[in-house]
């Protein structure tokens, strides 16, 4: 058994790396566009990643994060075009090799870690002028895209590599490693993070919930019945009590939670997540986006839950 409430998600001042967040703009002009500046700042033009029939990925893909002040243009280009190559192929499964996977993990590490604020400032001087928004949001693409593709390739195998993948990573990939990770992600999910990750702002915490979420699927066998009742209701305890919700990571963080629940089969879920929803609207009104979510979950738990009564 565990303990069936989790610290409530709250707004804290947390520090970031990499620097100064820029929000990535959802579009597909502006996400191009972004690419495009991004590879001018580094001196080429954006071209298709060559094909990589091996899946393989050389280690000397990170040699710019080890020097990433001095790193040249040509050189922070060969390590970008090897790993969107890998992005581009029909490798379905990721690398097939376990050290060109491991290659790629670091790569993910490295990335959310670096500080970018110096990196830009030393892009500015080789160029020898101001760096434009889109030297941002380029990179901020570039890690939600290997972010997603880590999603898809993601494996229980790739277990060897969990201190990163749970920290770094989405809840997708997280919940992959399935059993093996399991008490490591009930204590992230309750454990405010000290930092928040990247450009993207990764929240590992809300990662964690969100990876507890897949498991809560009924047809997801890495939780045992009772484990995910526990489970849900752990994760319910980290609603706010009142209802208040502030804007940004918080926001964010509460809005995974509830879709987590959402995957839930237990009623008594159903009715925490109606109770919730009622002390929310009352703390900021009807009509919002968590309001909407919160009530969508409780359908979907209450639809679950008439299914498995006899």
């Amino acid at each position: 058994m565990i303990p069936v409430r989790a610290p409530v998600i709250r707004e804290t001042a947390m520090q970031t790396f990499s620097g100064v967040i820029r929000q990535p703009v959802e579009s597909s002009f502006m996400r191009t566009a972004s690419i495009l500046m991004l590879s001018a700042l580094l001196g080429f033009a954006a071209h298709a990643a060559p094909a990589d029939t091996s899946c393989e990925l050389s280690p000397s893909v990170l040699d710019v994060y080890r020097k990433p002040l001095s790193a040249t243009s040509a050189e922070w280009r060969a390590s970008r075009d090897a790993v969107n190559a890998v992005f581009a192929t029909r490798c379905a499964s990721g690398p097939r090799s376990a050290a060109s996977r491991a290659v790629l993990f670091a790569v993910l590490e490295h990335e959310m870690t670096l500080d970018y604020d110096a990196v830009f400032a030393a892009w500015a001087r080789q160029d020898g002028k101001p760096l434009s928004e889109g030297a941002g949001e380029g990179i901020a693409y570039f890690q939600k895209d290997l972010l997603e593709y880590l999603d898809r390739i993601t494996a229980a195998k790739d277990v060897a590599h969990k201190d990163v993948i749970l920290r770094y990573a989405n809840g997708t990939a997280i919940a992959k490693l399935g059993r093996a990770v399991k008490k490591e992600v009930f204590k992230q999910a309750g454990t405010p993070p000290q930092h928040f990750y990247g450009l993207i702002e990764h929240n590992p915490q809300a990662e964690a919930m969100r990876a507890i979420g897949y498991w809560l699927r009924p047809s997801d066998d890495t939780l045992t019945a009772d484990e995910k009742r526990d489970f849900a209701l752990f994760v319910a305890g980290a609603l706010p009590p009142d209802g208040h919700v502030l804007s940004g990571a918080h926001a964010r963080a509460v809005e995974t939670i509830v879709e987590a629940l959402g995957n839930s089969d237990v009623p008594e879920i159903e009715s925490k997540l109606r109770s919730w929803r009622h002390a929310y609207e009352n703390a900021s009104g009807t009509g919002t986006t968590i309001g909407r979510l919160a009530g969508e979950a409780a359908d979907k738990v209450r639809s679950r839950a008439k299914k498995q009564t006899p």
